[in-house]
């Protein structure tokens, strides 16, 4: 079978797994490596809130999975949960199932009826399945009582939210990896006006490295200030 996801997602523009700053989820990043790998558990289930990180551990461990030629199929449930779920037809059949948003799918019958007979399909051959949701199975709202069990038999992983500091590391190695110089005290000033979450400071990082291309400006507090705030950012 075909190894599936939605257009436009392939293994060279995937998330990689050596690009998710883990913080305190250290414990989540490496579980997940091993699930895509196939070394672990069959089943695992990743909540947290918006921008926690869980669509980045989900590619990344799509991408993975196919990297070692493995079956894979990586869905976003936010996208899909209006479609036919003919749309995962056979993805029983996989090796590896990544389930993305699985809380936009509650109380549509027909997709909680799909993902369970898909979640059934691959414990029978021992195969990976991989979900998220905003929150634990037993939470997100789903009305087919078989469903939330299915998705609670394996492990449940927090994602725990970055701290001041930990968001703080991770601007100044997103602006290292494109080449840029972010001191330790623009990062400070960086982190306390944004949203504090990961895709927060990585959409100000990707901003501010066209702005200094642009400018030929180092990333000083002025600098941040002027870009930001002209980017409606701030």
């Amino acid at each position: 079978m075909e190894q599936l996801a939605l257009p436009g997602l392939t293994p060279s523009d995937a998330a990689r797994f050596e690009d998710f700053w883990p913080g305190p989820n250290e414990n989540v990043l490496a579980a997940i490596k091993r699930l895509a790998e196939g070394e672990s558990e069959p089943v695992a289930f990743v909540h947290g809130p918006e921008a926690s990180g869980k669509t980045h551990l989900l590619k990344a461990a799509w991408r993975r999975a196919r990297e070692q030629g493995r079956r894979a199929g990586y869905l976003p449930l936010d996208e899909a949960a209006m479609l036919d779920p003919q749309l995962v037809e056979g993805w029983g059949e996989l090796d590896v199932v990544a389930l993305d948003a699985v809380e936009k799918i509650a109380a549509f019958g027909l997709w909680e009826r799909a993902l369970f007979r898909i979640a059934e399909e691959l414990r029978e051959r021992g195969a990976t399945l991989l979900v998220a949701g905003r929150a634990p199975p037993d939470a997100l709202g789903l009305e087919l009582p078989d469903l939330a069990s299915r998705l609670a038999w394996g492990p449940v992983y927090a994602l725990q939210p970055l701290d001041d500091a930990q968001l703080g590391e991770l601007a100044i190695h997103l602006a290292r990896a494109r080449g840029l110089d972010l001191p330790q005290n623009a990062a400070d000033w960086l982190v306390k006006r944004l949203t504090r979450d990961t895709r927060s400071v990585a959409r100000a990082i990707e901003r501010l490295d066209h702005a200094a291309l642009a400018a030929q400006r180092r990333l000083t507090v002025p600098f941040l200030r002027d870009v930001l705030t002209a980017n409606s950012i701030l």
